[in-house]
């Protein structure tokens, strides 16, 4: 705790940091407030007369180290699984020790350096480093909160309402300062009547652990439940839904038929997708967004998609293509080969092969390897729904043979 709270929190800022990771630009104005920062702490340094005394400042630093001591007192009893760490979530860990890791540090400093302008030179970097580290920080939880946003704005767009006791289950998100256990609170003041707890989110790779609520196995027919503490939620894996979601990909609810084969997610999530039901989707009841959460995001190439699906799952076909249509005209495309799948369904469902066909044809180009399976799948089911008819079955068969769909 005194390595991570004391030590290595002031290496940390000095840390490098690939800007191809934060970004560019984060990483330039990290880089911009610690040269500014530094330079005012110089100068204000540099005005201040040294009138500190030894003896004054091993008093400090004594009342530092006891401070930091007492500041850990709950860690201490409760045991390893609250010792600090310098990530996301064990780092709150880290607040009550901020006193005395203060006192403890400025006055070793003061008693180690004599010379006054080299005093002001390493408490200048030290500031600025850890103002450009704070930048950082910044830049994270303002970036995770644009993707909350997005996440929660485009499940919307997807699920108007739940059925009570649905558990939606996903991958870990690409969100930093989050988990599945926050992320249900948000999700509940969506679909759940007021006071109550109705729906819950899991992510499949930590839910299926040893010892967690879900640990013998993303299989049909296991009831679970988890204490929440304020209420305790029930649920079954025969009521679930699962989802993808990873920017700039849309939001998508994992297709049964089709997602068990997705090589392009990992294989937690395509066993739990043999578990989703679209049927707990209630459409067009609607649910209520969170305050916080408003102004409605921006109505990209995902809000046509959401609602693409939401259409498909009613059978509204020529809706589908419709929303399609208007996509096309803003100019908007997709960001995940899957997300194409819905209109190629649809224009095959109103018979117009050549799209269906023109649409198919510049998903597989994306990766042939990755995206057959999905594709003979898809065709698989639209040739068990249309196939009866002579007409759709020699198109059906003709862009299976082009997909070396069995082979």
């Amino acid at each position: 705790a005194f390595w991570e709270s004391a030590i290595h929190v002031w290496i940390s800022p000095f840390e490098w940091v690939d800007p191809a990771t934060i970004g560019i630009f984060t990483f330039i104005g990290s880089v911009l407030v610690s040269i500014l920062l530094a330079g005012v702490v110089f100068f204000y340094l540099r005005t201040q007369t040294d009138n500190q005394q030894p003896k004054t400042l091993l008093w400090a630093a004594l009342i530092g180290l006891i401070a930091w001591f007492l500041g850990g007192g709950a860690y201490w009893l409760i045991g390893s699984r609250t010792m600090p760490q310098l990530h996301f979530s064990a780092d709150r860990f880290t607040l009550s020790f901020m006193l005395g890791v203060s006192l403890l540090l400025a006055s070793l400093l003061l008693y180690l350096i004599k010379n006054n302008f080299t005093r002001a030179v390493i408490f200048a970097i030290l500031v600025g480093f850890a103002g450009g580290k704070q930048f950082q920080f910044n830049s994270a939880y303002r970036h995770d909160w644009d993707t909350q946003k997005s996440l929660f704005w485009q499940m919307s767009w997807r699920i108007p309402a739940l059925q009570p006791n649905t558990t939606m289950i996903s991958n870990d998100l690409p969100l930093t300062f989050f988990s599945d256990n926050s992320l249900s609170g948000i999700q509940n003041w969506i679909y759940s009547d007021p006071g109550k707890m109705q729906t819950i989110l899991y992510y499949a790779s930590v839910r299926t652990e040893d010892g967690r609520a879900l640990s013998e196995g993303l299989v049909e027919g296991n009831d679970f439940s988890q204490n929440y503490l304020a209420t305790t939620f029930k649920g079954s894996t025969s009521d679930t839904i699962a989802f993808n979601f990873l920017p700039p990909g849309c939001f998508r609810v994992l297709d049964p038929e089709i997602d068990p084969v997705n090589r392009l997610i990992p294989q937690t999530l395509r066993n739990a997708a043999k578990l989703s039901r679209n049927e707990l989707i209630i459409s067009p009841s609607k649910g209520t967004m969170p305050p916080y959460l408003l102004p409605e995001i921006f109505h990209g190439w995902c809000y046509y998609f959401e609602l693409a699906e939401l259409a498909r799952q009613n059978g509204q076909w020529a809706e589908v293509v419709t929303i399609y249509d208007k996509s096309q005209v803003l100019g908007l495309t997709s960001n995940d080969p899957l997300e194409n799948f819905v209109f190629i369904e649809a224009f095959a469902h109103l018979a117009d092969w050549e799209q269906a066909q023109k649409l198919t044809k510049s998903t597989y180009k994306v990766s042939r390897e990755y995206l057959r399976p999905t594709l003979c799948a898809l065709w698989s089911r639209i040739d068990r729904d249309l196939g009866k008819d002579l007409e759709y079955a020699n198109s059906i068969n003709e862009v299976k043979q082009e997909l070396s769909c069995g082979n």
